[in-house]
């Protein structure tokens, strides 16, 4: 399996946030041992399979949020494609453990890597494409706001790995969504 450092990185913040919770769960990409399939239909299989995400986290055994991580390319079709596959599931079943039902009220939280945005960049920024992460995020959250889907909330968040490390603003508001959504503080 080819190694995504990235979603690497990612997978440590979370557990260092959550203190290595038994209530996350990671894709092998990320440093864990499942896949995490997301179905349409309470008969899981590969023909009801619309999702694989990279992370999950549950409490009381309900899939509170979901995590995608792009390391490479951000298209907005395959961005809003990942957001309503798994926001049309019913259910998050691992593999000969455990199925997950989701919450009424989920978030679904996108972190794009920048290390390959950066390379397109002009005079230090690409505005169309910040711009275009700007617009998208806020389609994608009227469109949840309005729509009988589990998934309620959205959220993208953009950056390298220095982003990320613990006292900086991504690692912040990583550990901010948690809290709010996961801990209800």
């Amino acid at each position: 399996m080819a190694k995504h450092i990235f979603h690497e990185i990612i997978g440590n913040v979370f557990k260092e946030i959550l203190n290595n919770s038994t209530d996350l769960y990671l894709d092998p990409a990320c440093g864990g041992e499942h896949r995490l399939p997301f179905y349409i239909s309470v008969n899981a299989n590969r023909s009801t399979c619309v999702s694989n995400v990279d992370l999950i986290l549950v409490k009381d055994e309900i899939v509170k949020l979901v995590c995608e991580i792009e390391e490479s390319g951000f298209i907005p079709t395959k961005i809003y494609g990942k957001v309503f596959s798994t926001a049309s599931a019913l259910l998050c079943k691992l593999k000969g453990i455990k199925r997950f039902d989701v919450d009424k009220k989920g978030i679904f939280l996108h972190i794009i890597s920048k290390n390959n945005i950066d390379k397109n960049l002009v005079n230090g920024k690409n505005t169309n494409k910040f711009n275009q992460f700007i617009w998208v995020e806020e389609s994608i959250q009227d469109i949840l706001i309005r729509a009988n889907l589990w998934i309620k909330e959205y959220y993208l968040i953009f950056g390298d790995e220095n982003y990320f490390k613990n006292g900086e603003k991504g690692y912040n508001d990583l550990q901010k969504i948690i809290n709010i959504i996961y801990y209800n503080q």
